[in-house]
């Protein structure tokens, strides 16, 4: 190892080599030394140091000269022979040439690594590459064995190539079945016309063995099988398509049956078999053959699925699978439909109605929502069986996913007949995200705020659009909605007839209350429209010289109302008491007299949005300052429009 001492030794070793002659006759350059020595000025030393210092270190080999990452096979069986196509894809990491192992105890018919022919070494039963690094490499080999046979069954042994993942793809004989793989895992297998195809994924550094079940055509065994089959179906009737899914449970009696042939209901396509039992399904003219899985079995179970285009509308009809061959056929039915529908199903033998709770567990596995009907029945030879009836389609209502509890408005009328109105929604809301308010005509939206927090309004052709809900805000209970619209009208004359109303909102509101504000210098009367007179006591009722405030305790309403202002109080029919009463007493006749106001005190509202249009809102309304109250209520408001109506003339 060479150190610092020995290179210092070394550079001064160098140094003597310069003759101390040719040093003397440069100018500047101290006085030279003894002979066989040199004189280096300070930095120059440094600097000689300073690159003794900087050793170069050997790089360190790769801990492996080469790797396979991934390799796929696809393996085909034909007769007696299989040949197969092994891909590699690895890296060589050491440089030169490195041998890459491949497969062991496999002949090897052609091999290249790319479209170039590759070099091949024999080391024991071991097949190794040549191969020139470092490099990343495809490598493509050609591979054929023999098929080893035993009696009923026939296999195949694979090599499996030290990669990382090893999949593998085998094409068997279409009569193939009873598929087993060792030193590996099925993943899926495909039955066709030409061949079987399984895919695997192996085990690397390993051989495989695949084997199968080598069966001739229909032996007199199988042809002799007697069985007897349950089949329980779900008929969908859809909008656009009616699907037909029979779960097939064959119990067998005698014989060992290889396939099962199920004819094809007439109008419908086969569209699948799934099952455990069913190893592949074929259709032809009209009739599916079920190869079984493990025909040893005495027990069966599969499922087939069919499709038709058209859907259900009206009267329908729709023919029910049968097994061909079975001894005896029962079954069970259940009919589902989607949307809102009336559902009457025809009762003929032998289908018979049933209690859809008595359906069987494996026809209500089928089911994806709920049973509408259900029949049973018990096929009679190689009849056919059509489950028929009528479907009768409504349109499906719109899911409410907010409501309001309650909806207070306040209205303020001016004299000129522009009205300031503040409408405040208790809601509860699931997921609506806006409010939709279509305004009276000449109203306009002033603003908004939901859970007190101001919202940025929108508008589209069909009314205004306040936002019910905000990024970060999901409410779970009721909160306030509130906002503020001014419209222009007609001012008001010596005397006339004015008609209010309130816009469309499109959430059902549980009671509207609503509170008009109407200048002291007019007196109005005959109220009518669609909102009731919020009632009000006697003693509080302007004409029995009260302060006007109502506290709710009995119904006061003008003519226009219906309802009369004297004798509110009718509890029992005179018709119907046996005694009579004198009452003499004074009456005070001004008192008994029917009045048309129905005047109550402005409540707190009304201050608020009188407050509030000084400065705050962004409209100049000139509300009036002094007036008469009148409050109106409706239940249940569900998208229209609240209107009142009433006579008025100026004092």
């Amino acid at each position: 190892m060479v150190t610092r001492t020995h290179l210092a030794g070394a550079v001064a070793a160098a140094v003597t080599l310069v003759s101390a002659a040719g040093l003397a006759q440069q100018p500047g350059r101290p006085p030279a030394g003894q002979p066989g020595t040199v004189t280096l000025s300070l930095s120059d030393y440094d600097r000689l140091v300073a690159r003794a210092d900087r050793l170069i270190r050997p790089v360190d080999p790769p801990p492996i000269p080469a790797t396979i990452a991934r390799a796929e096979a696809i393996v085909r069986v034909i007769g007696d022979r299989a040949r197969g196509t092994f891909t590699l894809e690895g890296e060589v990491y050491s440089t030169g040439i490195t041998k890459v192992p491949l497969l062991k105890g496999a002949p090897i018919v052609d091999a290249r690594i790319g479209t170039t022919p590759l070099a091949l070494l024999r080391e024991g039963d071991t097949t190794v590459a040549l191969i020139e690094g470092p490099r990343a490499f495809t490598i493509t080999l050609e591979w054929g064995t023999v098929v080893t046979t035993s009696p009923g069954r026939a296999g195949v042994n694979v090599p499996v190539p030290a990669a990382g993942t090893v999949g593998a793809v085998f094409e068997l004989p279409a009569a193939a079945s009873d598929v087993q793989l060792h030193s590996g895992a099925v993943s899926r297998t495909t039955a066709t016309p030409a061949f079987t195809r399984v895919e695997a994924t192996l085990v690397p550094r390993s051989s495989a063995f695949i084997g199968w079940a080598a069966r001739k055509a229909e032996t007199q065994t199988a042809r002799s099988a007697r069985s007897i089959a349950t089949v329980y179906s779900l008929v969908s009737l859809r909008e656009a398509e009616t699907r037909l899914a029979s779960m097939v449970e064959l119990s067998v009696l005698a014989g060992q049956p290889e396939r099962i042939d199920v004819a094809v209901p007439a109008g419908y396509a086969f569209t699948g078999a799934s099952g455990s039992a069913s190893e592949s399904a074929e259709e032809s003219a009209g009739v599916v053959s079920v190869r079984l899985s493990r025909p040893q079995e005495r027990r069966h179970q599969f499922l087939l699925s069919f499709e038709r285009q058209a859907g259900a509308a009206g009267a329908f009809d729709v023919p029910l699978p049968r097994v061909i061959g079975a001894e005896r056929e029962t079954g069970e039915v259940a009919i589902e439909a989607t949307g809102t529908v009336e559902l009457t199903v025809n009762e003929r033998e032998p289908l018979r109605r049933m209690d859809v709770r008595e359906a069987g567990p494996s026809l209500l596995a089928l089911t994806g929502q709920g049973v509408l009907a259900a029949l049973r029945y018990q096929r009679r030879g190689d009849s056919d069986l059509t489950v028929s009836g009528d479907l009768t389609r409504y349109p499906d209502a719109s899911l409410i996913t907010a409501v309001a509890d309650r909806a207070v408005a306040t209205t303020l009328v001016t004299v000129d007949g522009r009205t300031l109105t503040e409408i405040t929604l208790t809601l509860r809301n699931r997921a609506q995200p806006f409010l939709r308010v279509e305004l009276p005509a000449g109203a306009s939206m002033v603003s908004a705020e939901v859970a007190g927090e101001t919202a940025k309004l929108a508008s589209a052709a069909d009314g205004a659009r306040v936002p019910l809900l905000r990024p970060g805000f999901r409410p779970n209970g009721p909160y306030s909605v509130s906002f503020v619209y001014v419209q222009a009208g007609t001012p008001f004359l010596k005397k006339g007839r004015a008609e209010l109303q309130l816009p469309k909102m499109d959430v059902a509101i549980g009671l509207v209350e609503w509170e008009l504000f109407v200048p002291d210098r007019y007196r109005v009367r005959k109220f009518d429209g669609d909102a009731l007179v919020e009632p009000v006591t006697p003693t509080d009722h302007p004409a029995a010289g009260g302060t006007g405030r109502g506290d709710g305790g009995g119904w006061g309403r003008g003519p226009g109302s219906g309802a009369s202002s004297e004798g509110g109080d009718r509890r029992a029919a005179v018709g119907e008491t046996k005694e009579s009463v004198t009452v003499t007493a004074d009456v005070d006749t001004a008192a008994r007299e029917p009045r048309d106001e129905v005047a109550q005190a402005p409540s707190q509202n009304v201050f608020n949005l009188q407050r509030r249009v000084e400065g705050v809102l962004p409209v100049r309304v000139d509300v009036p300052r002094a007036g008469s109250a009148y409050k109106f209520v409706r239940p249940l408001v569900i998208d229209e429009e609240t209107r009142v109506s009433f006579d008025y003339r100026s004092r």
